[in-house]
C-alpha cells in the first residue's frame, strides 16, 4: 500500500496520517474485493503498475482500482491490463482527434473543444465517452478491431482489456461509485482489522478455555 499511498500523495493530503491513508486505500480494495471477484494482489499489483500514469492524468485512486477489478472480473492479467491501460492513457491524450471520432460514433453533438475539455478536467469521462462509441461502433469483431487500430492501439496487445472496458461500463460506474464511498468513509479496512483481532481474540480464549478443562 505504500506505493499506492507515495504515488496518489494521499497521506498528504490526510495531514501526514499514514494511518488514515493506509485505511483509505485498504477499504477501497477490501469493498471491491467483497462487491466482485477483484482480489486485493490483483488491485495492488495493477495500481502500482500505472498508478503513475493514472495520478499524472488526475484519476483517483478508487476510479483506477475500479478499472481493475472490472479487468480482473473478466480475466485479464495484471500485466495485461497495466501494458494496455497504460497505452490507453497515453494514447488519448496525445491523439485527441482519433479518440474523438470513435467517441462520436455514440454521440455526433461531441465536438473536438468540447471533448478536449473533459479530457482536460475528467479523464474518466473522456473514456467513457471512448468505450461508448467503441461498443456501439464495434459491436463486430472486424468493426472492433478496425476501431482500435484507427486510434493506434494494437489489438493483439490492447484488445482484450478495452473490449472488457468497453462492454462492462455499468459494472465500471457501480464500481467506481461504491469504491468512492469507501474510500471517502475509511472504514472498510479497520472494520476487517478488527474483526481479524476478536477472532484472534476469542480463538485464543477458547484454547486457554480448552486447555483448564484438560488440566
Amino acid at each position: 500500500l505504500g506505493i499506492l499511498n507515495n504515488v496518489f500523495g494521499i497521506s498528504k493530503q490526510e495531514g501526514g496520517d499514514v494511518e488514515k491513508a493506509f485505511n483509505r486505500i485498504g477499504s477501497v480494495i477490501l469493498g471491491l474485493g467483497q462487491s466482485g471477484l477483484a482480489t486485493g494482489d490483483f488491485l495492488t499489483d495493477f495500481g502500482e503498475r500505472v498508478g503513475g500514469v493514472a495520478a499524472q492524468a488526475n484519476l483517483s485512486l478508487p476510479v483506477l482500482l475500479s478499472y481493475g477489478a472490472v479487468l480482473q472480473e473478466n480475466g485479464v492479467s495484471a500485466e495485461v491490463a497495466g501494458t494496455a491501460f497504460k497505452k490507453l492513457i497515453g494514447s488519448i491524450a496525445t491523439k485527441r482527434e482519433k479518440f474523438l471520432a470513435v467517441a462520436q460514433i455514440a454521440d455526433s453533438t461531441l465536438t473536438l473543444e468540447k471533448f478536449k475539455d473533459i479530457l482536460n478536467n475528467d479523464t474518466a469521462k473522456a473514456l467513457q465517452l471512448f468505450f461508448n462509441g467503441l461498443q456501439k461502433g464495434g459491436s463486430k469483431t472486424t468493426q472492433f478491431l478496425d476501431l482500435l487500430k484507427s486510434v493506434g492501439l494494437d489489438a493483439s496487445r490492447a484488445g482484450q482489456a478495452i473490449s472488457a472496458l468497453a462492454l462492462h461500463q455499468q459494472d465500471l460506474n457501480g464500481h467506481i461509485q461504491d469504491a468512492t464511498i469507501d474510500y471517502d468513509e475509511a472504514t472498510k479496512s479497520a472494520e476487517q482489522f478488527r474483526i481479524k483481532n476478536d477472532t484472534l481474540a476469542a480463538s485464543l480464549a477458547k484454547l486457554q478455555k480448552d486447555r483448564k478443562s484438560v488440566v
